[in-house]
């Protein structure tokens, strides 16, 4: 597990699932080959205390993850893998 601190991301879809807020979150940077942007989506889970703020934003919002963790998870089973993201403090930008 990876911990997340101080990761400005920008907000492209939400659905308040009760307990927690699932939500399609959007990073960038910039490729020092070329000077283009490569872009990553992330599926995240916004959960406890952050929950009630997270019901609250809408797509286009930037937001600063304070406090986060990702996962990667292998299923042996179903021999796949997949990154779990989880949102455990934010603030909101302007």
């Amino acid at each position: 597990m990876l911990n997340i601190t101080g990761k400005y991301v920008k907000v492209w879809e939400t659905e308040d699932k009760g307990k927690y807020v699932q939500a399609k979150l959007g990073t960038s940077r910039k490729d020092r080959r070329d000077d283009s942007y490569i872009n990553s989506n992330w599926f995240t889970r916004f959960v406890g205390d952050c929950t009630g703020l997270a019901k609250t934003l809408a797509k286009g919002d930037k937001i600063n993850i304070l406090r986060g963790s990702i996962e990667s998870v292998y299923d042996k089973e179903q021999g796949k893998t997949w990154t779990n993201v989880t949102v455990f403090e934010f603030e909101q930008e302007g």
